[in-house]
């Protein structure tokens, strides 16, 4: 889930056990000797044998010590270089790759463009951006989303009530994040998804507001991607989404307004919380 709470990815690695067979080992031994003492089929040893005899009696040292000497002085230039090449590929810092974690308004929009439009142009031309992909969107005025995240940031989690016909109500958990300066995301995911698989959890439906256009053009850029299913249809969602604008975009000049910010502080600090109350404010019209 990509809620911020705490998320770990738990992996497990199969281990092949092995062990050292001593047939390999002979094996290997009955290759060595054979490599320096020579075969009736090595044309190459038999060519040299009376040279190498000769220089090792020259040098006062056994035959096959003389061997081994010469394969080791012996690399070829081809290993040699290639070792030099791994050496200096260890010693060059590799370049990481950065990898955008939450995507930005440029991956959408060209915003240098639309910063020289009306905010009715660039309502329309975000909507018709994200109808493409059949995803929900909006443009949200700058008092208004200057209000609301302040509230989420004082109040980044919350649950609202949805009624179930003789099931009584399922309870979604909602929460706020924030990744940078011009980004707010507000996740949302049942509460028994929650309570069952905690960090876990995967989100059913997730807002991502951008606030780059906010001080050129005054308003926000919301798109919001949903999975519906057959416990949670479109019209859900966007009961949700609305119940969500009460609360955070309540104001606190109105009986009705200090009542839904009364509900966000007491769910935050855990005191007189009446999830009813909450249910209730859902149901009014306004």
């Amino acid at each position: 889930m990509t809620m911020m709470i705490r998320s770990k990815l738990i992996s497990t690695l199969g281990v092949r056990n092995t062990c050292w067979k001593p047939n390999i080992g002979r094996s290997f031994l009955r290759l060595y000797s054979h490599e320096v003492q020579g075969t009736p089929k090595n044309e190459v040893y038999e060519r040299y044998q009376e040279k190498l005899k000769q220089k090792a009696e020259q040098e006062s040292i056994p035959l096959e010590k003389l061997v081994q000497n010469a394969r080791k002085s012996s690399t070829p230039k081809q290993a040699i270089s290639e070792s030099q090449e791994l050496a200096e590929k260890s010693q060059k810092k590799p370049q990481v790759k950065k990898v955008k974690k939450f995507p930005e308004l440029n991956d959408f929009i060209d915003v240098s463009k639309f910063q020289n439009l009306p905010s009715s142009v660039i309502e329309k031309l975000w909507r018709a951006r994200n109808l493409q992909e059949n995803i929900l969107s909006s443009c949200i005025e700058k008092q208004t989303y200057e209000r609301m995240i302040s509230r989420a940031k004082k109040y980044p989690l919350f649950v609202l009530p949805l009624p179930r016909e003789n099931q009584g109500m399922e309870t979604h958990l909602i929460q706020w994040g924030f990744p940078n300066n011009n980004t707010a995301h507000l996740i949302i995911t049942t509460l028994l998804e929650y309570k069952l698989k905690n960090a876990y959890a995967t989100p059913h439906t997730v807002l991502t507001h951008f606030s780059d256009l906010l001080e050129s053009n005054g308003v926000a850029l919301m798109r919001c991607q949903f999975e519906e299913n057959k416990s949670l249809t479109s019209s859900d969602v966007q009961l949700l989404l609305l119940a969500a604008q009460k609360f955070y975009n309540a104001s606190s000049d109105t009986p009705l307004g200090k009542e839904r910010l009364s509900l966000l502080e007491n769910f935050a600090t855990g005191k007189d919380f009446d999830l009813y109350k909450v249910a209730g404010h859902m149901d009014m019209l306004e």
